[in-house]
């Protein structure tokens, strides 16, 4: 996730809704490449 800023914003997104399960979550899958968030740039 590092390199995937499309997928740090939906988890500083989550984050900031107070979802901090479902942010560590998709944190986890888009490290493990199981989530393909994309930036559409």
């Amino acid at each position: 996730m590092r390199d995937d800023p499309a997928g740090a914003a939906v988890v500083v997104m989550l984050r900031g809704l107070k979802m901090y399960g479902m942010a560590q979550a998709v944190s986890d899958l888009i490290e493990q490449g199981v989530l393909g968030i994309t930036c559409g740039f």
